[in-house]
C-alpha cells in the first residue's frame, strides 16, 4: 500500500462511483479543490488506485481551535475494501496535516462510515443531521 499526494482530478472518479452515483459527475468537483493549501491524497495497490480523500483548510464554527483541515470526498473502491486503504490513507494525512501544524481534521461523515472514523480515533460531536440529497450525516473531528 503506498499513499501519494494526488492531483485533484484523480479523486473525481472514485469520489463520484462511490459517493455520488446517482448525480453528474460535476458534483464530484469540490469548490476548494485547487485551493493552494488543500490536499489530495490517494492510496494505491500497486499502481491500482483504490482510495481517495481530500483535505480542505476549512473551519468549523463547532471548534474554536486554528488550522483546521475538513476531510471530504473520502471513497474506497468496493472490492478493495477492508484492505487497510483507508486506515492508511487518513494515517498518511494526519502527519501530513500536522507538519502544517494543523490542530483539528474534522469530517461530516455518513452514518454508515462513522465507524471507520471512530477506529481512527475521531470522536461525534452532536446529533445525526441530514445533508440533502446524501442523507444522514455525523459531525467528527479528531485532535491533532
Amino acid at each position: 500500500m503506498t499513499v501519494k499526494i494526488i492531483a485533484p482530478e484523480t479523486t473525481y472518479g472514485l469520489r463520484h462511483e462511490i459517493l455520488r452515483p446517482h448525480q453528474p459527475l460535476d458534483a464530484s468537483v469540490y469548490p476548494a479543490d485547487h485551493d493552494a493549501d488543500s490536499l489530495h491524497l490517494g492510496a494505491y495497490i500497486g499502481e491500482i488506485l483504490v482510495c481517495v480523500a481530500s483535505f480542505y483548510a476549512e473551519t468549523s464554527e463547532i471548534f474554536d481551535l486554528p488550522n483546521q483541515y475538513r476531510i471530504r470526498g473520502m471513497a474506497t473502491s468496493l472490492q478493495h475494501r477492508g484492505k487497510g486503504a483507508g486506515s492508511s490513507l487518513v494515517q498518511s494525512a494526519t502527519q501530513r496535516l500536522r507538519q502544517r501544524h494543523a490542530s483539528l481534521l474534522w469530517c461530516n461523515a455518513r452514518t454508515g462510515a462513522a465507524d471507520f472514523y471512530s477506529k481512527l480515533g475521531f470522536i461525534q460531536s452532536g446529533d445525526v443531521f441530514d445533508l440533502p440529497p446524501i442523507g444522514p450525516h455525523k459531525l467528527m473531528y479528531l485532535s491533532l
